[in-house]
């Protein structure tokens, strides 16, 4: 069973059985990706990364049930420094703390944070949550365990090149606009008018924390949005 936290009733969340009931936060911040993208991107990935996450562990284990909660709009950091909105990395750390916390309280043990916002310092405070949820908890006498699923999504050799902060070679590019191609056709302006090409703009410190010099991010442009492409990606 896949249901959402948001719509189930008290009755509802005492039926199911913890031993095989996962709950997934969707996290993903709020920033702008260029004049033809919704300040929401990420927390509309968030949603669709969890959501297919579930899917596809429900096929593998179908008697387990899988709550969706609602998207924890935050992060700690933007991919550029224009109309990004980013919170303290305590702050989301303990977002999912809290939840969960109260979750083991009813008994329940089992926690996925699936994140969209994939900056060191995003993936640095979800591990931190993962550590302090997976502690045993004496007053339930259960091991719980909070996993960050999409960190591994970020690979050895990004992490060289940019260890502090996030360089992707895109922003509100191809994969953006064929996200919102895929899943959210009607929340997007104009998405294939060749907007002209410009260079996001970053923090000027930025180059002295990646090893590599800084390449030039691709915002808006002519896009090669498909739909195939990103639902084979997901």
């Amino acid at each position: 069973m896949i249901g959402r936290f948001s719509e189930m009733t008290p009755d509802g969340l005492q039926a199911l059985q913890p031993g095989v009931t996962v709950f997934l936060f969707p996290i993903g911040g709020l920033e702008q990706h260029g004049p033809h993208l919704p300040l929401g991107v990420k927390v509309l990935q968030a949603e669709v990364y969890a959501r297919t996450l579930a899917e596809e562990l429900q096929k593998r284990l179908p008697l387990w049930n899988y709550v969706l909660m609602p998207v924890i709009p935050l992060t700690v950091d933007g991919i550029t420094n224009h109309q990004v909105f980013p919170v303290r990395a305590h702050v989301v750390r303990d977002a999912v703390v809290d939840q969960c916390e109260h979750l083991k309280r009813l008994g329940f043990t089992r926690f996925l944070a699936v994140n969209s916002h994939l900056s060191p310092k995003q993936i640095t405070a979800l591990e931190d949550a993962a550590r302090i949820v997976s502690g045993r908890s004496w007053w339930i006498g259960k091991k719980s365990q909070l996993v960050s699923v999409t960190g591994a999504l970020v690979d050895a050799k990004t992490v060289f090149e940019s260890p502090l902060i996030a360089l992707p070679p895109e922003h509100g590019g191809e994969k953006d606009a064929s996200f919102m191609l895929a899943y959210a056709l009607t929340r997007f302006q104009s998405i294939f008018w060749p907007y002209p090409r410009f260079h996001a703009r970053k923090p000027r410190w930025a180059g002295f924390f990646a090893i590599y010099p800084m390449k030039s991010m691709a915002i808006g442009g002519r896009l090669r949005a498909r739909m195939p492409t990103m639902r084979e990606w997901i």
